[in-house]
């Protein structure tokens, strides 16, 4: 829902007032990515560590 929020106050839609705003879109944006790219590392580490521990060197 965060994510949602960000990238609709991004383009300038804000819910509480209505209108149509372009305040900080730049950091709802840069929010947006660093959520995304903390998530892409947080999988690929889980998945380095799952084949890690089926090979048995965990």
């Amino acid at each position: 829902m965060l994510v949602v929020v960000a990238i609709l106050n991004a383009v300038g839609i804000s819910a509480s007032h209505h209108t149509i705003t372009g305040g900080a879109a730049w950091l709802n944006i840069l929010w947006v990515v660093a959520l995304l790219v903390g998530s892409a590392a947080l999988f690929a580490y889980n998945i380095v560590m799952a084949v890690l521990v089926f090979l048995g060197r965990r």
